[in-house]
């Protein structure tokens, strides 16, 4: 892993985050590009990921048993790493949605837990084979356990909701499109879930409650487990079909609740037989065009990611400059028949940079297409689903120039800035361009895609799928769619004059008093400590980036970086098998600028036998606060990186 040494010597490329290490401590890492996106990745499957330290044969995890706490639903992606090295466990931001943070008016009240997560230390003997790979099993075992134990029975706060404080939704979903060959199917693998009341759609930029997700059987079978009380919307989307299911009515979930909501359909937006389409309607442009990376930029993880056939070969630095590389003077054009989207179709409409001034152009991707015969009199439905976009604005026209008024313009849509995080969708949207058919004729036809705005290499668009219906003109015929010994099990905690340390033999963990700042993780009896100390704020905190408000919704544009320092200790459970301390901070303006309005309440939690410890944190708003807006907060642990 590079120091920050190594990389203040090395070339900044096209954002801060992203260097080129030109003269490592490492040589092995010489040439190659660090970049915390490259560690980047889906909610669904962020619920293990760590490092491991090569000289003590041991790791450090982050352990995410549930996402409910999380902001965007299961695939909203989110940072694992930091520079540093950091590990992160990020429970709310804006990465690769935008405009996501939590706003809060003059007086609402409000409150939430975050976690907790579990931080696990795991360790090999030095006979040990194969070191990375046995850490690497035993820590997806780990979360395997942590996962089944969800919800918690330990956390003491009468503000986390244990087993019997919950309820569950179970149904079944169909879905119902009558241009397929059955009028009723089963949502096999559907995405569907509850988060608060809001539009179809909305759970992706919200925030403020908790969500709860689950997948369907191959029947459409599903059961949405553990749902803390409150009011909900039941949300979903099925993979090979376009647009957001909702249910429309609220449903209340009150401890003990078995709401049972028996057969729902889903019904696609969809008003003719499919004349063409290009991609899969999955919220991602996986299947499309992903070149390899550049030489210049080529590093082993990418690498590693080019050779292999899942989806993370997009986590490469650079693939929007192949775009320039790959069409230097015309842009690219799509013919339906005889273009393959997995090969012909780039995974994303980005600028043209011209080499001589720098400077970058707007492009226009056209895809032409055949018709044996117009329906006179009828609309054609051009179905643009977008996987993510960053400051862009398209415009779509039908057999006619740029010079010509759009049948459809976005205007400007998108900040989840995926292109450059190296993310291969962001925020969601459907849209559907109306085409009268005196604006097409038999034979040769053009659909010209024009976005318009270009500020710079990552402003553009991803599309998930487009598809051109025709016209209803009497009922369709049906269409086919396609190592453990003497350690005493006792937890044991010593409260120092600035310090408070809690040991159960097996971690042994370090927190400044009464901040609740993390100071040292030990493991067994190591004497190394696995944090990098750093003076003020300790190896490891809790903090947020927030914005001030005016009341009306207007927040500022510079987030404010807040390190949460407790300024009350208390223990709120000890015995031999289990101690839980708090670290509690009371917003009070008097103590000055740049403290989120909030109470925060910071929980320490380590059981008896356990490798590691829980952390999770109470957030509460009182009626009467000034309003804001939270961008991001997170549990960060700064990496000794010399271990």
């Amino acid at each position: 892993m590079p120091t920050e040494q190594d990389r203040q010597r090395g070339q900044t490329l096209d954002y801060k985050e992203a260097v080129l290490l030109t003269n490592p401590r490492n040589p092995e890492l010489r040439g190659q590009v660090d970049d915390k996106y490259q560690f980047a990745t889906e909610a669904k499957d962020s619920h293990v990921h760590g490092w491991i330290s090569d000289e003590l044969k041991a790791g450090l995890w982050m352990i995410t048993p549930s996402n409910e706490f999380r902001n965007g639903g299961p695939i909203k992606q989110e940072l694992t790493s930091h520079l540093g090295p950091t590990m992160l466990a990020i429970f709310m931001s804006d990465h690769y949605l935008g405009k996501a943070e939590l706003k809060f008016g003059d007086g609402e009240y409000w409150k939430k837990v975050l976690g907790p997560v579990f931080v696990y230390l795991n360790r090999v003997n030095d006979d040990s084979a194969d070191a990375r790979s046995d850490l690497w099993e035993d820590a997806k075992a780990q979360m395997r356990t942590e996962v089944q134990k969800w919800p918690y029975s330990f956390p003491v706060s009468g503000d986390f909701a244990h087993a019997d404080q919950r309820g569950s939704v179970t149904g079944r979903l169909l879905v119902r499109d009558r241009f397929a060959p059955e009028e009723l199917t089963p949502a096999n693998s559907a995405y569907i879930g509850v988060a608060p009341p809001g539009e179809p759609g909305s759970w992706q930029t919200e925030g403020k409650g908790y969500q709860f997700w689950t997948r369907t059987d191959a029947d459409g079978n599903f059961n949405i487990s553990n749902v803390r009380e409150g009011d909900y919307n039941l949300y979903g989307w099925v993979p090979g079909f376009i647009g957001d299911y909702t249910n429309g009515s609220n449903l209340h979930i009150s401890p003990g609740n078995e709401i049972n909501l028996g057969d729902i359909v889903y019904e696609p937006p969809r008003d003719g037989p499919t004349l063409w389409e290009i991609g899969i309607p999955d919220r991602s442009a996986a299947e499309f065009f992903i070149p390899e990376p550049s030489p210049k930029y080529a590093t082993k993880l990418s690498n590693a990611q080019s050779n292999s056939t899942d989806e993370g070969k997009f986590r490469q630095y650079g693939l929007w400059e192949r775009y320039t590389e790959l069409y230097p003077d015309n842009d690219l054009v799509y013919t339906v028949g005889v273009s393959d989207w997995r090969k012909d179709w780039f995974f994303a409409q980005v600028t043209r940079k011209n080499e001589t001034d720098n400077s970058f152009e707007p492009t226009t991707w056209q895809v032409v297409f055949n018709l044996s015969e117009v329906v006179s009199g009828g609309t054609y439905k051009l179905r643009v689903a977008v996987a993510g976009a960053t400051f862009a604005n398209l415009q779509v026209r039908v057999n006619y120039p740029p010079t010509y008024r759009p049948l459809l313009e976005t205007r400007m849509i998108g900040r989840d800035n995926a292109i450059a995080r190296h993310g291969i969708h962001g925020e969601y949207k459907l849209y559907t361009a109306d085409i009268p058919s005196y604006l097409l004729r038999p034979g040769s036809n053009t659909v010209y895609l024009y976005q318009n705005r270009n500020y710079g290499p990552f402003v553009g668009i991803m599309y998930d799928y487009l598809r051109l219906e025709a016209p209803t003109t009497a009922a369709p015929p049906p269409q086919k769619r396609f190592v453990e010994t003497g350690v005493d099990p006792i937890v044991k905690l010593a409260i120092l004059d600035h310090n408070v340390v809690m040991d159960n033999g097996f971690v042994r963990i370090n927190l400044t008093k009464p901040d609740g700042l993390l100071s040292e993780i030990y493991y067994y009896n190591s004497s190394v400590n696995l944090l990098q100390l750093i003076e003020e704020d300790g190896g490891g905190y809790w903090d947020t980036v927030w914005l001030e408000s005016n009341g009306s919704g207007q927040t500022g544009h510079r987030g404010i970086f807040d390190i949460i320092k407790g300024i009350e200790f208390v223990v709120i459970k000890q015995d031999e098998n289990q101690i839980e301390l708090s670290f509690k901070r009371t917003w009070d303006p008097s103590r000055g600028q740049g403290l989120v309005p909030l109470n925060i309440d910071k929980r320490f939690i380590m059981l008896s036998g356990s490798h590691g410890f829980y952390s999770y944190e109470i957030l509460e708003h009182l009626q009467g606060w000034p309003a804001f807006a939270i961008s991001e907060f997170r549990l960060a642990l700064k990496l000794n990186r010399d271990k």
